[in-house]
């Protein structure tokens, strides 16, 4: 919660909002190895807000692009092959929208390693 409000009263910062977006992808991650996919569900709903409040910085995209990984991990785990897929449709989207950003590739590629 400290990180959030501090990257929200420094708005000027973007290196605040990357570290965010990792702690978030942290967190997600964490919850969903745990079993919890409320809470990693909400945490990737809330870096999915914060990619599309910054599209400027790319390093918020790789962030975002390593939760949809874990999210689509967990599904195929869970036996959850719809939100698998759907998952993978937003990771494929992502780095179609976002052609030079090598790392989004890489994560579409490791999506599909685990599918």
């Amino acid at each position: 919660d400290e990180l959030r409000t501090l990257a929200q009263q420094q708005p000027d910062e973007p290196l605040l909002r990357t570290e965010l977006a990792k702690a978030l992808v942290n967190a997600q991650a964490f919850a969903g190895n745990a079993g919890d996919t409320a809470l990693a569900e909400t945490l990737l709903d809330e870096l999915r807000t914060l990619a599309q409040q910054q599209p400027d910085e790319p390093p918020i995209r790789t962030e975002l692009a390593m939760a949809l990984v874990n999210a689509h991990v967990d599904a195929g785990k869970a036996g959850d092959t719809a939100l698998a897929g759907t998952l993978l449709d937003e990771l494929r989207t992502l780095a179609q929208q976002q052609p030079d950003e090598s790392l989004l590739r890489e994560g579409l590629a490791k999506a599909l390693f685990n599918a």
